[in-house]
């Protein structure tokens, strides 16, 4: 199971890379509105919006990972 979850997560993880690769420098700064307020963005903010929400969800999982360590599972 988990040789699954690590090749799912890469994949996810190349297909990300690929996406950002494939952004035209130009389409950067096109704006872009955010949630049901329509709060004001642009591509460049999700795009670091995405970097932040990941870098979260990989220290919540380098947590869990501990936690079940230590607890012998």
């Amino acid at each position: 199971m988990a040789e699954e979850l690590i090749a799912n997560a890469e994949s996810a993880i190349q297909i990300a890379l690929d996406t950002l690769r494939a952004t035209p420098d130009a389409d950067l700064l096109v704006p872009r509105a955010v949630g049901r307020a329509g709060l004001p963005s642009n591509v460049l903010g999700l795009l670091f919006h995405i970097a932040e929400h990941t870098h979260r969800h990989t220290g919540q999982l380098a947590t869990t990972v501990r936690i079940v360590r230590s607890a012998g599972a």
